[in-house]
């Protein structure tokens, strides 16, 4: 059996997937439909499309790692289970205190306002100074967020201190 990294990474992400998808996603609500002012019946993709695609995205790609692995150890180019330095400990670190933080504050704030400041401050941590990349990208992804989820898939989100 592989022993190293890859392996044991793929492994663990391809069974938080499943159980995700086992476990939690059929605890979301059913699909929706709804009512048009003509009366006419529609249907979205639901609540539960979104965490069933991320899901299956994640273990698609730990299957990938675990293959990869796999023909690591074949080839005898496997490297080994390596210490984490200081500076890599730190930003995952930052990654997810920063992560932590907009999920607390993506109820108060709403999406349109708490997504951007944390994408702000995410390329703030890793030296972005310009405001290329501490106004407009994080503007255009919010953006792009909300046309795709509130607009197009029709998917309310936290609207915070704006609703």
């Amino acid at each position: 059996m592989p022993k190293n990294l890859d392996f044991m990474i793929g492994l663990f992400f391809l069974a938080m997937a499943l159980l995700f998808a086992i476990f939690m996603v059929p605890t979301i609500g059913e699909p929706w439909s709804g009512i048009l002012e003509e009366e006419e019946e529609f249907y979205t993709v639901g609540p539960r499309f979104f965490p069933y695609l991320a899901s299956g995205i994640v273990a698609a790609c730990s299957l990938l790692l675990l293959v990869k692995s796999r023909r690591e150890d074949r080839s005898s180019e496997s490297v080994p289970i390596t210490s984490f330095t200081l500076d890599q400990i730190k930003s995952a670190g930052a990654f997810v205190g920063i992560g932590l933080v907009y999920i607390l504050l993506l109820h108060p704030l709403g999406v349109v306002v708490a997504t951007p400041l944390c994408l702000a401050s995410f390329f703030w941590y890793h030296g972005t100074r310009g405001w290329v990349g501490l106004l407009l990208v994080p503007l255009t992804v919010t953006a792009a967020i909300y046309i795709v989820f509130e607009k197009f898939m029709m998917i309310p989100l936290p609207e915070g201190i704006l609703g």
